[in-house]
């Protein structure tokens, strides 16, 4: 009776026995489903067939599956390196790891790419050029909707000397100069039309089509008159 107590105890605190011949011939053989604990704690050995009589652990263990080899396959081996996972691309998605072709369809490349959408900056990011300490940047200076002095901003840096040029150039190569735009000079190379007012040196309150001169040195010249 203390044998049959003790086996009860041991087997609901979570025990498994480990294969026993007498046992198993005493019974006829381990029913389907019987779990044993294997010698090492390497195995815990489920029986799949009815009467089983077989050692898990002998030369035939016909009938017996080790657990903790994950017979079904449901959990990844570490010496694979995720090579067997069953949907890769799906895995892929989740982790947001995405193959080369997958990569190459979502990101720009760093070396040059050509986009097949739009690209938005929804904040104070810009436009450079930088070789050596000089510069070319292109932003937009916005700060709020009620922002009244919001303005897209060109920029040159460092020596005075970098300066904007308008061009245009043909398809067999040939390149027109349109306008160029330095420190202190504007220099338009092509025939200008101005849709309104002119004022120079000062304000053209005048409208139209009009043009004012300035009152401190300012007039018309002809060729060295």
């Amino acid at each position: 009776m203390y044998d049959i107590t003790a086996a009860i105890r041991f087997a609901q605190a979570g025990g498994l026995y480990t294969y026993n011949a007498g046992f198993a011939g005493a019974i006829g053989g381990y029913a389907k489903g019987a779990i044993l604990a294997g010698v090492a704690t390497t195995a815990v050995w489920l029986n799949t067939t009815d009467d089983n009589l077989t050692d898990p652990e002998g030369s035939d263990s016909a009938g017996w599956v080790n657990l903790l080899e994950d017979p079904k396959r449901i959990f990844l081996r570490q010496k694979n390196n995720l090579s067997d996972l069953q949907n890769k691309g799906t895995a892929r998605d989740n982790l947001q790891v995405y193959s080369k072709e997958q990569s190459d369809q979502r990101y720009v490349h760093q070396e040059g790419d050509t986009l097949s959408g739009g690209l938005t900056f929804e904040n104070d990011s810009i436009l450079a050029w930088i070789r050596n300490t000089d510069w070319a940047k292109i932003g937009f200076k916005n700060d709020s909707d009620a922002d009244t002095d919001s303005y897209m901003w060109f920029e040159t840096a460092d020596n005075g000397n970098e300066y904007f040029k308008w061009r245009h150039r043909l398809a067999g190569g040939r390149v027109k100069d349109l306008m160029n735009l330095k420190w202190d000079t504007l220099n338009i190379l092509v025939n200008a039309v101005i849709n309104g007012c002119l004022g120079i040196g000062t304000t053209n309150a005048l409208g139209g089509s009009s043009i004012v001169l300035g009152d401190n040195d300012t007039g018309f010249k002809q060729n060295g008159d």
